[in-house]
């Protein structure tokens, strides 16, 4: 069983390269989009929920959808799981397991990703740690050409 840590730098590798899905279109999943990610959320494929009364209705101009609509694409999300209550992750987390969905955290990993931040040497934020490998892999040419200059 991996660490908090280890789950966190699971979860910066993974978020690089997939959209992210939100389990549970509740009160934790409006927070989690109001605190860790940008409107319109871009990087939001949908948000699913296994309450049939909320499945076609939009949060925030995302759709709701079954949980079902994990099934087929499972390898394609990273899936954010919007609950406080330890039970219910873990009955979520055992549902996606069972629906051979593997790359799933608890989205309290965020509030420790929040607090990883990088500065420019006035202590203004410079990026975040989530984007690092799209803030390297945007400048590239740059850090090309300073290693040729050494």
């Amino acid at each position: 069983m991996k660490g908090f840590l280890e789950n966190y730098k699971d979860y910066v590798e993974k978020v690089q390269y997939k959209k992210v899905v939100i389990f549970c279109a509740g009160n934790r999943c409006m927070e989690i989009l109001r605190d860790y990610f940008c409107y319109p959320f871009p990087d939001i494929a949908f948000v699913c929920d296994n309450d049939s009364r909320k499945w076609g209705d939009k949060l925030f101009n995302i759709e709701i959808c079954a949980p079902d609509k994990l099934k087929n694409e499972a390898d394609d999300y990273v899936v954010l799981i919007a609950v406080y209550d330890n039970f219910i992750l873990k009955r979520i987390m055992r549902q996606l397991e069972d629906m051979g969905v593997r790359d799933y955290y608890p989205a309290s990993i965020l509030m420790f990703a929040n607090q990883i931040e990088r500065f420019t040497t006035d202590g203004t934020p410079k990026y975040h740690e989530m984007n690092t490998f799209k803030v390297i892999g945007s400048h590239m040419e740059e850090i090309e050409f300073t290693q040729r200059i050494k």
